[in-house]
């Protein structure tokens, strides 16, 4: 049975001919109705259909926390914007907001949670309604600011959710795949770039491909960042996501792209079944991305792993919990279940390598918390600073 999603999306294609595959995605997932991540937010956990970092283990946002008050010393001012953009449930910021309530460090700190989703912001008012000064939006475009943004934006798997288009490589260069109907059934077909790709199709350079390579380009990436940079007056922007470097993401061995579609913790490539039911993905081109702030004054100043950002920040928060496990620090659970989650957010085999973070800075240097995290800026083609 045809997904509500999948009607409509077949229903355009009859009206306007073949859509592209970043068309195809924004539909299935953002559509106000019948879209993947505004029906619902019960999607990620156990019962989900595939996890985060928040969901196994809050220490992941304790961590952020610390690091939010080290950036706000940093900065030394009286008031501090802190924006997260696909706030989701909210498990990131209520944690992270809760933490700073019990250090009394709330004071002078403006916060906005934006989501397009209607089900997350109905969820975001009731989690963080209790807080002062924090506002639920729909948009970055709604937060006001006089004289320009002084503080952080976060994201934490934004960026890989970003619509994206499929580009195949031929004898005669780049062609785009685009969704197409035949016999009443979605199929791919290769076609023509269209308006406006071929200049993220440049940007690539000097990187080889093979004959029947699929990439994935998201052009939305590179101006989402510079939309960022240029509402940033002073501050950092912290990015959490799956990825790689240019040359390790195109590398020809990943013959199919990165893409995957992900349901009840399958991941799979059957794209055009329960479309709006499931999560549909690809990694982040963090060479793309760190460059992409230039513009607007972003200077990339951070990059490694996940497990070891959070293992250098949180050494302290991490070896307190471990000495207090239950009804501690660190609610739920015995030292064992504790030691395991650590281990799940900061073990390289797990989630510590698998996600990166990324940090730019306009106006500021990285506070001293920061100093001694192995750089692998280089790594992204960026000049450590």
């Amino acid at each position: 049975m045809k997904t509500k999603a999948a009607e409509l999306i077949e229903q355009e294609i009859k009206r306007r001919g073949p859509m592209t595959f970043a068309r195809f995605i924004d539909l299935a997932l953002y559509h106000p109705t019948y879209g993947y991540y505004s029906r619902s937010v019960a999607r990620r956990g156990r019962s989900g259909d595939y996890f985060t970092s928040l969901q196994v283990s809050p220490l992941f946002a304790s961590i952020f926390a610390d690091a939010l008050s080290a950036m706000r010393d940093q900065m030394d001012s009286d008031h501090f914007h802190l924006i997260e953009v696909a706030s989701g449930g909210g498990e990131f910021l209520e944690t992270l907001l809760g933490l700073l309530e019990r250090e009394k460090k709330l004071k002078g700190l403006h916060v906005w949670a934006v989501d397009k989703s209607r089900a997350a912001r109905d969820l975001l008012f009731r989690r963080l309604s209790r807080f002062p000064k924090t506002h639920v939006v729909s948009s970055i475009d709604e937060v006001e600011t006089v004289g320009g943004l002084e503080g952080c934006i976060f994201s934490n798997e934004f960026f890989d959710a970003i619509p994206f288009h499929r580009l195949v490589y031929t004898a005669s260069g780049f062609r785009e795949l685009w969704v197409s109907l035949k016999e009443g059934e979605m199929v791919e077909e290769a076609g023509p770039l269209s308006e406006g790709l071929q200049g993220s199709v440049d940007a690539l350079g000097a990187v080889s491909f093979v004959k029947g390579q699929q990439i994935e380009l998201r052009p939305e990436a590179e101006s989402t960042m510079a939309q960022w940079g240029s509402l940033i007056n002073r501050g950092f922007v912290v990015t959490v996501d799956y990825g790689y470097p240019r040359e390790e993401l195109f590398r020809p061995d990943r013959l199919k792209g990165t893409w995957f579609c992900y349901r009840k913790h399958e991941a799979h490539e059957r794209i055009f079944e329960a479309i709006g039911d499931q999560d549909i993905t690809a990694h982040v081109d963090f060479t793309r991305l760190a460059r992409a702030g230039l513009p607007s004054g972003l200077q990339p100043a951070l990059f490694c792993s996940q497990g070891v950002f959070l293992s250098h920040v949180g050494r302290e928060r991490i070896e307190r919990v471990l000495a207090n496990p239950p009804g501690g620090t660190l609610p739920g659970g015995n030292l064992k279940d504790v030691s395991s989650s650590i281990q799940q957010l900061i073990h390289p085999e797990a989630m510590g390598e698998k996600f990166w973070t990324l940090i730019h800075a306009k106006g500021i240097k990285l506070p001293d918390l920061f100093a001694g995290i192995p750089n692998r800026l280089r790594r992204l083609g960026c000049q450590l600073s």
